[in-house]
């Protein structure tokens, strides 16, 4: 958390924080930004539907990550099919 705020709601200087090391397109919301590492994110354990759970928690249904060159995420099935 911070601020009090959840983690995927966005501050001006935590977007500029994110900016100063990844490139976030200007068309993306802050409130749709949120710092995930598919492949080393601290949530990610060795119980995978666990792991889930806890990015679930954390992020926005639909988020875009500035890690791995940037791309947009969908971890919730309602939202695929």
């Amino acid at each position: 958390m911070m601020l009090g705020l959840p983690k995927c709601c966005m501050t001006a200087g935590r977007r500029t924080q994110i900016l100063a090391t990844k490139n976030i397109p200007d068309h993306v919301p802050d409130s749709a930004v949120f710092d995930f590492d598919i492949y080393g994110d601290e949530r990610l354990g060795d119980n995978l539907h666990e792991s889930y759970e806890s990015l679930h928690a954390d992020a926005p249904d639909i988020f875009y990550t500035p890690r791995n060159g940037g791309h947009w995420m969908v971890t919730r099935f309602d939202h695929i099919a």
